[in-house]
């Protein structure tokens, strides 16, 4: 039996657990920024290798990716990936509850469902979010919701028990 050993950097997973009430702001190894949200999850790995750049999500990220269409960008969530070229866009997806959101600022990203594997291209200024269990795709009603990451929760017309709910999320 022979064994060889790849020589290169070694790839170590890292995670990031945001606590309630906090905000994240880091750089990723290729150049992209990414600021997370409360109660978020983040893993990524130390160097990007293999034609390919991913992450794994699990709360709300905003994320400003550095454009590399050889490797494209993947943030993966509990039921669906976003793949990037490179763009800039914000991810709602807390496992622990039913919200869901991508809303693309800037750049092109495609948002598929993990089982069903349906498909949704967003443009700038577009949405993917759950309607009725399924994805739909619409426009950015409202940037203010976007102003998290600057510290501020907005809220516009929305009934108390989805205040709540976002603010559980965050607190």
């Amino acid at each position: 039996i022979q064994l060889t050993r790849q020589s290169g950097p070694e790839i170590i997973m890292q995670t990031i657990h945001v606590p309630a009430g906090q905000r994240v702001e880091l750089e990723l190894t290729d150049g992209t920024s990414v600021w997370l949200n409360a109660g978020t999850t983040f893993t990524f790995p130390n160097i990007f290798t293999d034609n390919k750049r991913e992450v794994m999500l699990n709360g709300e990220g905003y994320f400003n990716v550095q454009k590399n269409e050889k490797h494209p960008f993947i943030v993966k969530t509990e039921a669906y990936d976003i793949k990037v070229l490179g763009t800039e866009f914000n991810v709602m997806a807390y496992g622990r509850s039913y919200l869901f959101d991508v809303s693309l600022l800037k750049g092109r990203v495609e948002v598929s469902d993990q089982v069903t594997h349906e498909k949704i291209s967003l443009e700038p200024d577009t949405r993917a979010y759950i309607h009725n269990g399924k994805l739909a795709k619409g426009i950015i009603e409202n940037y203010d919701y976007l102003l998290w990451k600057d510290g501020l929760i907005c809220f516009d017309d929305e009934p108390v028990d989805k205040m709540i709910t976002k603010l559980e999320l965050y607190y």
